[in-house]
């Protein structure tokens, strides 16, 4: 077996033990991209197929005996966690082996995208991010609408029997970890109306899946690959900025959505106008982000202190949220890592 076929080897299965990981399996693509990064000459289904055949195996094999030994021993579900085994109580074995390998293709296509943004220049870097997320997230929406369309009906009845299950496991935890029985009951009353709000937003979940994953392996490789690639140190994602025309678009969004609320009362405008404003958060996000990181590195904070920014920005994340996507909102008008601002000329040495 030649180096690069044993290496190819070793990075299939250092895939499959992140992707059945748990906690670590957004980061699936990154020893793909690794892989690819290093030999860029590599044929991509060549690398993939091993693992891909093994993740086709294990969905169609086994499923309904992962499933029995979940429920045998729970404790398992946090060892080797493979995604969607839940959904065999709800849905036929073949449907949720088709998800699970769907979902494992959209790491496979996450990887091939990220590898390729990150051997260009930094402006192709950018554009090839942007019509990637947009890419998959229609070719994926266009795939999930084929589907479900015809089968409405028995698609919003399980996702409401599989999200209960969900709810009830979840406020079942909270009461043995000291939550009254008053605020559990409210609880369990308003679950249809948060399982309907949830549904009502798949097209941002899912566009905000899409994104998140895309953009952490981005910026993952560009951190911890860029000592071993000298090209990625020429990509500064701190400079990330959304065109100023956008900001009128999201200003339209909003007055659609509020004359929508007191005068048409359309449920498809409703519906589409806030699936458009909550996925045009995402970027706003990621470029207040940028904001804040060329903030940190302008004032040079780093080691403990920044690590401690970082692992705020996480436990507060509900919050920090909101603050940074309005802060990368309001940077289109105060420039605040004057982006904008006019460069000053060079003098000429000869007439100083």
């Amino acid at each position: 077996m030649e180096k690069n076929q044993k290496t190819a080897l070793i990075t299939s299965l250092i895939t499959i033990a992140v992707y059945f990981s748990g906690l670590l399996v957004f980061i699936t693509p990154l020893p793909f991209i690794y892989h690819q990064l290093k030999y860029k000459n590599s044929h991509f289904f060549k690398l993939v197929w091993p693992s891909l055949l093994f993740i086709v195996f294990v969905y169609f094999s086994s499923l309904e005996s992962l499933n029995a030994l979940y429920k045998s021993t729970p404790s398992l579900v946090w060892l080797i966690p493979v995604p969607f085994v839940g959904l065999t109580e709800f849905l036929p074995k073949a449907l949720v082996a088709s998800f699970g390998i769907a979902y494992y293709g959209l790491f496979l296509a996450t990887a091939f995208l990220v590898s390729e943004a990150l051997k260009t220049t930094q402006k192709m870097c950018l554009k090839i991010s942007f019509w990637s997320i947009l890419g998959m997230f229609l070719l994926i929406g266009l795939i999930a609408a084929a589907f479900i369309l015809p089968n409405a009906g028995v698609v919003l009845t399980t996702f409401r029997e599989y999200m209960t299950v969900g709810f009830e496991q979840f406020i079942s935890a909270q009461e043995q970890a000291g939550l009254s029985l008053e605020k559990a009951t409210q609880l369990r009353v308003y679950i249809p109306q948060y399982i309907e709000n949830l549904f009502f937003l798949l097209p941002f979940m899912l566009f905000s899946i899409i994104t998140f994953l895309f953009m952490i392996n981005l910026l993952l490789a560009k951190r911890f690959f860029s000592p071993f690639f000298k090209n990625l140190l020429s990509i500064n994602f701190t400079l990330f900025q959304i065109p100023f025309e956008v900001v009128w678009v999201t200003l339209g969004l909003v007055v659609v959505a509020l004359l929508n609320q007191y005068s048409f009362n359309s449920s498809f405008i409703l519906y589409t106008s806030l699936n458009l404003l909550f996925s045009l958060s995402i970027p706003y996000f990621f470029q207040g982000l940028a904001v804040l990181i060329h903030f940190l590195n302008r004032k040079k904070v780093s080691g403990i202190f920044r690590l401690f920014i970082y692992l705020f920005l996480i436990v507060m994340m509900q919050t920090t949220f909101i603050v940074i996507t309005a802060l990368g909102f309001f940077e289109n008008w105060l420039d605040i890592r004057k982006l904008d601002a006019p460069k000053k000329p060079l003098k000429d040495k000869t007439q100083q």
